[in-house]
């Protein structure tokens, strides 16, 4: 069963991105490669919109600047690293939503 954390935070990106995620019960990972498949097409097509839209969904600009810097050998691809970035922001405001909720007890909550 997919957390309620993980289902906020999917409802917050498909405000802002047109994921194509197939899983009835996806996993974060299912959800960061449908971010990240997303994140590429926008870097390719529209490179302003994709930060605009980073801006506004307040993730860290100097860890975007950092992630995208082309002098730097990377673990992993960009796309796939601003996606868990931006997934990760986004927890934290889906967090704060469910614990705003009423009738919220705490013990869902993930490490």
């Amino acid at each position: 069963m997919t957390s309620p954390i993980l289902q906020e935070t999917t409802q917050l990106l498909s405000k802002d991105f047109e994921l194509k995620i197939r899983q009835p019960e996806p996993t974060e990972e299912d959800v960061v490669l449908a971010l990240a498949y997303e994140l590429h097409r926008m870097m390719e097509t529209n490179l302003e919109q994709m930060f605009t839209t980073l801006y506004l969904m307040d993730v860290d600009e100097s860890k975007v600047h950092k992630i995208l810097r082309p002098d730097v050998l990377q673990e992993e691809p960009a796309n796939i690293q601003l996606a868990r970035l931006v997934i990760e922001r986004l927890k934290r405001k889906a967090i704060t939503k469910l614990a705003s909720r009423e009738g919220f007890n705490g013990e869902w909550m993930e490490e």
